[in-house]
């Protein structure tokens, strides 16, 4: 059977998405990439503009897509991500990083946007994946993906 060829995409605001994002790579042995807003960021996704990714998404098996929590829904370049891609994605993944709450709200919001269940999910409270007390639920994600 030939191995699935899998994407982690993610944005991180302050590093903690960037780290989980980067972990969930290395652990699959897959190539990742940031959404990097163009211009002066904005909280309403509508506005907000990213610039291309290196990949092509639809060219992969699985696209894993991660974003922060904010305001209990996905970050705006993540949003984009999605409204931008919809239609095109193959299987999808996600997770995000939250403050105290917030995960479960956050992947409702990207499956709606995408117009599609996610193969797996998985929301980390930011001071677990600062701590590196994530590997468990890092497992289970992994383990659900193949």
């Amino acid at each position: 059977m030939e191995e699935k060829r899998i994407l982690v995409v993610y944005f991180s605001g302050s590093g903690v998405t960037r780290q989980l994002g980067q972990a969930i790579a290395k652990t699959l042995g897959c190539p990742s990439e940031e959404i990097v807003p163009v211009g002066k960021p904005s909280s309403d996704a509508k506005q907000l503009e990213i610039q291309p990714l290196k990949n092509d998404p639809s060219q992969f098996d699985v696209v894993i897509l991660g974003t922060p929590v904010w305001g209990m829904r996905p970050s705006p370049p993540a949003q984009v991500f999605l409204m931008r891609h919809a239609g095109r994605l193959p299987a999808l993944a996600f997770f995000c990083s939250f403050g105290l709450f917030g995960g479960g709200s956050t992947v409702k919001e990207l499956t709606r946007l995408a117009g599609k269940s996610p193969i797996a999910d998985l929301a980390v409270q930011r001071t677990r994946v600062q701590r590196g007390q994530y590997q468990d639920k890092l497992k289970q994600f992994i383990d659900k993906i193949g």
